[in-house]
C-alpha cells in the first residue's frame, strides 16, 4: 500500500512528536539534575578546611528553593565550622574561590559574599566593602 502526502506528513509529525517529547524529557531531566545536584567541595590552600555547596530542595519557601547552602567544614567531614542558606540560585552564574586559607568568596549574579574567620577566630559571614556585596 502507498503512502500518499497526507499520511506521511502525519507519520512524520507523530515520529516528531515521539522524538520530541523524549529528547525532552532526557533534557528536563538533565536540566533539573544540573539544578539539584551540587558541584565538587573546594577545599582551602592549606587541605585542612572545605567549602561544600548543597541545594535547597525544600519548597516552603520559593526564595530559598533551589538556592545554595554553604558548609564550611574540615576536610574529614566531622566538623562543621559555618552553615549559611544563601539567596543564590542554582539557576543562575556563580563562582567559588578561596582568597586565603581563612577567607571564600562565594560570587554570584546575585551578589557576593564573603567567608572567613571573624576576630575570634570562629567561621562567619564576613561583610567587606570592598569585596562582598549584600543582594
Amino acid at each position: 500500500m502507498a503512502l500518499r502526502t497526507g499520511q506521511k506528513i502525519v507519520f512524520g509529525g507523530a515520529v516528531l512528536a515521539v522524538v520530541v517529547a523524549v529528547v525532552g524529557g532526557w533534557m528536563g531531566l538533565s536540566m533539573q539534575k544540573l539544578l539539584t545536584e551540587p558541584p565538587a567541595p573546594a577545599v582551602s590552600p592549606d587541605g585542612k578546611t572545605l567549602v561544600r555547596l548543597t541545594v535547597n530542595l525544600k519548597r516552603d519557601d520559593p526564595a530559598t528553593h533551589l538556592a545554595y547552602i554553604v558548609h564550611v567544614e574540615s576536610v574529614d567531614g566531622a566538623t562543621t565550622y559555618y552553615e549559611e542558606q544563601t539567596p543564590y540560585s542554582t539557576r543562575l552564574k556563580w563562582s567559588l574561590r578561596w582568597i586565603s586559607t581563612d577567607r571564600v568568596e562565594f560570587k554570584s549574579l546575585q551578589g557576593t559574599r564573603l567567608y572567613g574567620r571573624n576576630e575570634s577566630g570562629q567561621w562567619a559571614r564576613i561583610d567587606s566593602p570592598e569585596s562582598a556585596t549584600q543582594p
